[in-house]
């Protein structure tokens, strides 16, 4: 999800430097955005770029109308204390908009970002003094902007717990605990089924109640509401802290628990993490699933990893004895659950795991490495180098997969599998799917290195061994959560930058071209055939265009067939985006949308046949200019990334972003008639606000007349 927090600081940097300072408007619909991200992650402390909330902090500063509502909040620990509450309403009385009030937000990062607790607390506090006095009124303008004033409200209390969960003191100040208390029952109030204000609410009473009875009661009503609401995303971190909470506390005298009761609790957490890892794009760091939301995590990993080392030693303890099941819930310590981790640790890599199997080494590893690389469709995923070269050695240290992959040598003609015979021997030494997934660890140490010779060859020789044991392997790549198509692909991903650097190499012989010609066609086919939406099966489609685009316009000069072949090109361009391995810029798109519509020119000159897809003129009646998607579609972004450059010059050299066909169908209405409700190639904007385009001058004057004229920003 990209929310733009402005225009300086978004994942699209749109806008000049210095402009957060320079437009209130805008700095007011940063402040709403980060607000919203916050209360969507259910965190003060959301995952944005390091550098980003020092930033923002030090701008806000700079913007009279928020900094003088935040004054030097002084060094005074004792924030919580009645007697300095006095200090804390003069300056809430400076805070007299809801733009001051949204603008602590960024404060408090700064001060968290230097150190400054009582900073942290002092801002907060001063906000939430404020919004108490003018609730009522502010909340009506809160929720024009899309928040709330208890929305708001969270997320300073929110920003409040670092500060009361932090003491400098060598005893507890009960002060202090009530002020922590409050604050935890008003975040409640506000939101029962919260994260956050879960996980303030355990960590309070295991600090200062002890018994984990007290704090599984103190979860119960959230969990409750969480299950009723069917919100999955805080259930599942619910859940997963009430097994916990089983563990501490056991099977007692007044609520006897058994093992297999347990068990079926563990069972339907996991089912509920399941329905969140299906459809999550973002990587949980604490159990390594996926979850909906950027920095929401599924579980806090002292909850997860022990439930389940726990869950799996009763497991294997019942496969031993069945009647095990049926004994009561023993209570464990804090270091016996730390302790049970060990259980779900794997021997080899020494990372935890979801599902250990036996006599696989790391195939869970290996496993979670292809989906990564799936998931985000290129064979180098935004991975720590560190994480590729330790993975690399790891897997080349093992015996039986270094002799599926040694040395490749440099042989240049791995393409060419009649002829390698290397290949064929490494083939047979694969016996076995972890020795397959090894590949890629392979694949990445001859990437990093620059061999395309070596990971080409490892490529070849993981897809010759697929081939032979497809049947066999299935199953048990299934339960990794792969398929044999999936590590295939990955496979491709490889084989296919080895191929294109090949042929940048310029070391292709007369002879071996006919052969590389072939593997690459046989690659491209069978990519498209596993994938067609994949942007590697765009790229190729594109790559396929090109040699009949090449002959149409240089050798033939044949206008009639390179016409939609370039507009065909210029719309997988669209498709693909930008990728690692084929950068390509707007500058670059809109030369190729500028070829094309050159060619259509020249056919327009001299057509006599009306082309029905696109609306030019074809000089022979049954040939098309180009089929309909490709060219409005390409000309409808070309449209939009010529409107920026006249903004913003320097966005010609941005990556080409990416595009669906639903995106582009979508586009197109940036070149429909505002009157007419016509496509044209053709865009007339109002002269006025420049918000609405025609087809024709003629349009737009009678627009003009009958409608626009009393809509206009401009006229009115």
């Amino acid at each position: 999800m990209d929310l733009h927090v402005c225009g300086k600081y978004g994942k699209l940097e749109t806008m000049p430097d210095g402009i957060l300072a320079s437009s209130p408007a805008l700095s007011r619909n940063c402040l709403v955005n980060l607000f919203k991200i916050c209360l969507l992650s259910d965190t003060i402390l959301p995952r944005l770029r390091e550098d980003i909330k020092p930033a923002l902090g030090t701008d806000m500063i700079l913007i009279q109308e928020i900094s003088s509502a935040y004054r030097n909040p002084g060094s005074d620990d004792r924030f919580y204390d009645s007697r300095i509450q006095g200090r804390i309403g003069e300056q809430a009385a400076h805070v007299t908009s809801p733009v001051q009030l949204l603008g602590s937000l960024t404060i408090v990062w700064g001060c968290m970002h230097h150190g400054t607790i009582h900073g942290v607390a002092a801002v907060a506090l001063t906000a939430l003094k404020a919004l108490d006095s003018r609730r009522e009124h502010w909340d009506v303008e809160l929720q024009r902007l899309g928040l709330s004033a208890d929305g708001v409200e969270k997320v300073l209390r929110m920003a409040l717990t670092v500060p009361l969960s932090t003491s400098n003191l060598p005893t507890p100040d009960q002060r202090k605990v009530d002020a922590m208390s409050s604050n935890i029952k008003r975040m409640k109030a506000i939101d029962l089924t919260g994260t956050w204000s879960c996980l303030s609410a355990v960590n309070y009473c295991k600090k200062h109640n002890q018994d984990p009875e007290q704090t599984l009661q103190e979860i119960l009503p959230a969990l409750e509401a969480a299950v009723e609401q069917k919100h999955d995303l805080n259930t599942c971190f619910l859940l997963w802290m009430y097994c916990n909470l089983m563990l501490r506390i056991g099977s007692r005298a007044e609520r006897i628990i058994t093992v297999s009761e347990f068990l079926a609790q563990v069972k339907k957490t996991r089912r509920v993490k399941a329905r969140l890892d299906s459809w999550g794009e973002f990587c949980c760091t604490n159990t390594a699933g996926w979850s909906p939301v950027q920095s929401a995590p599924l579980a806090t990993r002292k909850t997860y990893w022990p439930t389940l080392g726990v869950a799996l030693r009763f497991k294997e303890a019942i496969k031993r004895d069945p009647a095990f099941a049926d004994t009561e819930l023993p209570a464990f310590t804090e270091l016996e659950l730390i302790e049970a981790c060990a259980t779900v640790r794997c021997h080899q890599c020494l990372e935890l795991r979801n599902e250990l199997l036996r006599c696989m080494g790391c195939g869970q590893c290996l496993a979670k490495l292809h989906k990564v690389c799936l998931l985000n469709d290129t064979i180098q995923p935004r991975l720590h180098s560190e994480i590729r070269i330790t993975v690399s050695n790891q897997v080349a240290e093992r015996p039986q997969h270094f002799a599926a992959y040694e040395n490749p040598g440099e042989d240049n003609r791995y393409y060419d599998l009649s002829s390698c015979d290397r290949i064929a021997h490494q083939a047979a030494q694969v016996t076995g799917p972890m020795q397959l997934l090894a590949a890629l660890p392979f694949m990445w140490a001859g990437i990093q290195v620059g061999s395309f010779p070596a990971y080409g060859t490892w490529a070849q020789t993981a897809l010759t061994a697929l081939l032979v044991n497809r049947d066999e392997w299935e199953p048990t790549l299934q339960r990794l959560g792969l398929s044999l198509d999936n590590v295939e692909m990955v496979l491709r991903y490889g084989l296919t930058m080895a191929l294109e650097a090949s042929e940048a190499s310029g070391n292709l012989t007369p002879e071996d071209r006919p052969s590389f010609l072939a593997t690459s066609h046989r690659n491209m086919q069978r990519m498209k055939e596993i994938d067609s939406t994949s942007a590697w099966s765009c790229v190729c489609a594109a790559k396929e265009i090109l040699p009949a685009l090449t002959a149409g316009l240089q050798q033939q000069k044949h206008d009639l067939k390179a016409c939609p072949l370039q507009f065909m090109y210029c719309y997988n361009l669209l498709l693909q985006g930008s990728r690692g391995f084929n950068r390509v810029t707007v500058h670059d798109f809109l030369g190729h949308v500028g070829m094309a519509n050159r060619i259509k020119a020249r056919l327009d000159s001299w057509g006599e046949f009306r082309c029905p897809e696109t609306g030019g003129w074809s000089p022979v009646e049954s040939i098309p200019l180009a089929k309909h998607d490709t060219f409005w579609g390409t000309l409808a972004v070309a449209e939009r990334f010529k409107r920026v450059l006249k903004r913003w010059p320097a966005f010609a050299n941005s990556r080409l972003p990416e595009y669906t066909a639903k995106d582009l169908r979508i586009e197109r209405e940036n070149i429909r008639c505002h009157l007419c409700h016509e496509l044209s190639d053709i865009v007339v904007w109002c002269g006025g606000c420049e918000q609405v385009q025609y087809c024709s001058e003629d349009c737009r004057n009678l627009h003009w007349e009958d409608v626009h004229s009393q809509d206009c920003n401009a006229a009115t």
